[in-house]
């Protein structure tokens, strides 16, 4: 897994921690229970999407997940690899 500076993605970070996620979490029902009992959609890039649709976009092998650092690392890579992130700066 690619280390992030949680600076550069401010939506994604922002997003974790208002869910206030319990981690360690084992699998992806897990998140998307989490994600759904926390309450309203999933804002994200200006569009607000439900979060029980939002959540099941997670792979199921990006589980089990330690931290809220290691989940938005993971969704990081996952966005840059379906173009809808930029490539971290070199610098």
């Amino acid at each position: 897994m690619m280390e992030f500076n949680p600076v550069a993605y401010p939506d994604l970070t922002k997003l974790v921690s208002d869910r206030k996620l319990k981690f360690p979490m084992a699998t992806k029902d897990d998140f998307v229970e989490q994600m759904v009992e926390s309450g309203a959609d999933v804002q994200f890039r200006g569009m607000s999407y439900d979060a029980r649709f939002g959540a099941s976009l997670i792979p199921e092998f990006f589980f089990p997940v330690q931290s809220d650092a290691e989940l938005i690392g993971k969704v990081v890579e996952l966005l840059i690899s379906r173009g809808l992130l930029p490539l971290p700066s070199a610098t």
